[in-house]
């Protein structure tokens, strides 16, 4: 497993949606702990330009006409090969309908944790933390960040 932080960006009707750039933030704080890059997910048909104001170490564009507008079959199949091959530390999705929607599927579909809802990531006795909102966001929830890849949903 590589220690990059990968960013799922959203978009609709050629308009990056506002969730791609706090995750892309949060990316960053969380790459500083555990020392890997930023990689933004551009998937899309004839969109790589949305990418030009990514602040990330690298992005990795997947064109393709079945990727133009959001099904989560193509999401699933496209990311689910890219994360079983990559191994990222983990993978931020918003808490959207499209990032819970690809999220769930990719859980199963590889066998991975995912923290959804998450508001934070923190360090604490050496080891990553996540903070999540459970109970309707009355209760915040800590815990460690596993060994394997992490698939998290978060929240604006």
């Amino acid at each position: 497993m590589n220690q990059d932080i990968y960013v799922i960006a959203e978009h609709l009707q050629g308009q990056v949606m506002e969730i791609t750039y706090v995750m892309l933030a949060a990316a960053r704080r969380l790459a500083g702990k555990t020392g890997g890059d930023v990689v933004a997910i551009l998937l899309g048909h004839n969109a790589q330009k949305l990418a030009d104001d990514f602040a990330a170490d690298r992005v990795l564009y997947l064109d393709h006409p079945a990727l133009a507008e959001f099904t989560p079959d193509a999401y699933l199949t496209t990311l689910s090969d890219l994360i079983a091959n990559k191994k990222p530390r983990a993978v931020l999705m918003g808490h959207t309908s499209v990032g819970m929607d690809v999220a769930s599927g990719l859980s199963v579909r590889l066998e991975l944790p995912l923290v959804s809802q998450c508001l934070d990531s923190g360090s604490a006795h050496g080891t990553q933390t996540f903070i999540s909102q459970i109970c309707g966001g009355k209760i915040m929830a800590e815990g460690e960040i596993p060994d394997k890849t992490l698939l998290v949903t978060l929240c604006l």
